[in-house]
């Protein structure tokens, strides 16, 4: 069965931003759609994020999508870092997901974000799906630098796109779709 599970990011929501399109997409091309509210979104935490990631996707298959945006996209690279040896998925597309930093942070959100990002990788881990790992960067994002991007590409030997101009992909930004992603379903 064709699963795909669409992770929104921070003080994100499942029916906003390019999500609502992306659900449609999947689901015109058969895939069976979960995309959750996930846990206290305004305060994400990896010891609640993780877990309800690893509930909901259960064991993945060769026809299992992720896609994560932002916070999303860092839920999905500790869920792949924490799947067992011999594990595998369909793919994993990481849209503008957090990897080293986030700029234009208050101290609040600092203090948020500080325990996901102080928690090094488990880089082999997560290198076992390079060639599942897509990540869609924006070279005009306001939060997440391109050197997310070197990371994602290098580290983890992933396939990585720089969109122009796409801010954070939020709806806040206008983002209503990302045909990008269609290729690699």
């Amino acid at each position: 069965m064709k699963r795909a599970f669409l992770i929104h990011g921070w003080n994100g929501n499942p029916s906003h931003g390019f999500f609502p399109w992306l659900k449609a997409e999947f689901e015109s091309r058969g895939y069976v759609v979960e995309a959750p509210l996930m846990p206290n979104p305004s305060e994400p935490a990896f010891e609640a994020w993780v877990p309800f990631l690893e509930s909901l996707v259960g064991t993945p298959d060769a026809e299992t999508i992720v896609v994560g945006h932002s916070m999303g996209g860092l839920a999905t690279l500790r869920f792949l870092e924490r799947l067992p040896e011999g594990s595998t998925i369909g793919k994993a597309i990481l849209v503008a997901p957090v990897v080293n930093a986030i700029e234009n942070m208050d101290l609040m959100e600092e203090l948020v974000a500080r325990p996901w990002l102080d928690r090094p990788f488990d880089d082999a881990m997560i290198r076992r799906f390079g060639d599942k790992i897509v990540g869609i960067f924006s070279d005009d994002d306001p939060y997440i630098l391109l050197t997310s991007e070197e990371i994602v590409r290098n580290r983890f030997g992933a396939k990585t796109i720089v969109e122009h101009a796409k801010g954070h992909f939020s709806g806040d930004d206008g983002t209503t779709d990302l045909p990008t992603i269609l290729q690699f379903i």
